[in-house]
């Protein structure tokens, strides 16, 4: 996901360049796109153990989180449709999944802080 979101930089600084007026719409089709090719991939998998789920799960909280500025209606519905999804998967070995979201929210939050000056741009306005 890190190495994804990198190559996503490296696509809004280009943008930032060539055409600036229309980087907040580029950005937020490509999330869009984005999500929908992670929802399609996660669909297409029959049957997720559930630290699998929880590993997907991760990785989606850290995509929403880092693209949050960019998030349309349709995005946001897919991160819902598809974080659903996974904790079903979690609940159905996991009791407790409530403690575990919880802990899985705390990875994400530690690897925001880690990687915040890597994705600092998106948060930053556009001059």
């Amino acid at each position: 996901m890190l190495e994804l979101l990198l190559e996503v930089v490296l696509v809004y600084d280009d943008l930032i360049a060539i055409v600036k007026p229309f980087v907040h719409k580029v950005m937020k089709t490509l999330v869009v796109m984005l999500i929908d090719s992670f929802s399609s991939l996660v669909r297409a998998v029959d049957e997720f153990s559930p630290s699998g789920a929880l590993q997907v799960y991760v990785e989606v909280e850290f995509l929403r989180n880092v693209m949050k500025r960019f998030l349309t209606p349709s995005s946001q519905d897919t991160f819902r449709n598809l974080k659903n999804r996974l904790e079903r998967c979690i609940q159905q070995a996991e009791p407790n999944i409530d403690g575990t979201l919880a802990a899985a929210s705390n990875v994400v939050s530690k690897a925001l802080r880690t990687t915040s000056v890597m994705y600092a741009c998106f948060d930053s306005p556009i001059v």
